[in-house]
């Protein structure tokens, strides 16, 4: 559900755990908007600045 995908549930998903990316370790991994449902979109824009911790 829309509602489901809230800032609290993108940083559980992303916690705790390291990726590997060109071959080296990381602790930002990416999270597949395909897992999503279509109507999510606008809800995963909004809080990708925070979640991701862009400026």
């Amino acid at each position: 559900m829309r509602t489901d995908v809230t800032v609290e549930l993108l940083e559980r998903m992303r916690s705790g755990r390291t990726c590997e990316y060109n071959g080296k370790t990381t602790n930002v991994c990416s999270l597949f908007a395909r897992k999503f449902y279509p109507n999510t979109l606008d809800r995963l824009l909004r809080f990708a600045p925070k979640v991701m911790r862009f400026n």
